[in-house]
């Protein structure tokens, strides 16, 4: 829609009588995938219909003004066009930033999910090497959650990962990266932050999920604890997976050597 817009700015400029875009609203680009695409907002997909066949008149009017030198008519026309292409604009926009959430963003816990973790973390990566600033990244894994769904049931167990992604929020920096990594697995990115500062972050988050009482529909309430795998060589890996990896392997010897704790060494028992 943009570019048609810019074509038919540059049509008006020049006081082009004739069209350089397609002048049907059901021919142009848009036009064509609105034939194909219905939103699921009613009032949204009747909103964007309209603007855009109102759109097409208006530019159809203009051009017709611009060939007959009706330059004032022209000039009317073209205010209402620009305020309806405005409008159409912020719609699609809407929608448009709503798709993006909905393809970044795990929906039962509203954190981000994998799509954007590599995109993100190399960004961190070159940020740290480039201005020497650490950062601190963990994966964060439920204890026993496989027994707490056999036991409790499936909703019980997605009551308790989006009350733990709610914890997570709670707790961490807004300028902090949480992602649902898999499953009943987290991830958290913290820029800017030493291991020792990441630490007592990471620290605090367990202490509150062992301490949250998890409001259940269904009567008794599981205990739930996490298990902490912390990189704490950020800045030696040269490939980004190095540092989830790390972390991984950090889990494993805090899942080995008794969960509900916060492990960065390999040799930590």
């Amino acid at each position: 829609h943009i570019e048609w817009v810019i074509n038919f700015l540059k049509d008006i400029e020049i006081l082009n009588p004739r069209a350089s875009v397609e002048l049907s609203h059901e021919k142009c680009k848009l036009g064509k995938i609105l034939s194909r695409k219905r939103f699921e907002d009613r009032t949204l997909d009747k909103n964007v219909r309209d603007f855009h066949e109102h759109l097409h008149i208006l530019a159809k009017s203009i051009y017709k003004a611009i060939g007959e030198r009706n330059y004032a008519g022209a000039l009317l026309n073209y205010t209402k066009c620009i305020k309806v292409s405005h409008s159409l604009i912020n719609l699609l926009s809407m929608e448009s930033l709503k798709l993006v959430k909905e393809a970044n963003y795990d929906p039962l816990t509203g954190l981000l999910n994998r799509r954007q973790l590599f995109r993100i973390l190399s960004d961190i990566v070159d940020l740290s090497r480039l201005t020497g600033n650490p950062f601190t990244l963990a994966v964060i894994d439920i204890d026993n959650f496989k027994q707490i769904n056999d036991t409790y049931g499936h909703l019980v167990g997605d009551c308790i990962l989006k009350e733990v992604a709610n914890i997570m929020k709670k707790s961490f920096r807004k300028s902090d990266y949480l992602f649902r990594y898999g499953g009943e697995e987290f991830l958290v990115i913290m820029p800017s932050t030493s291991l020792e500062e990441g630490l007592k972050a990471l620290e605090r988050l367990r202490k509150n999920v062992e301490e949250h009482k998890f409001s259940l529909d269904h009567g008794e309430c599981p205990k739930v604890t996490i298990s902490v795998g912390v990189c704490g060589d950020a800045g030696q890996h040269e490939d980004i997976k190095g540092y989830i990896d790390c972390a991984d392997k950090k889990l494993y010897v805090a899942k080995r050597s008794g969960k509900n704790r916060v492990v960065w060494k390999l040799s930590e028992v």
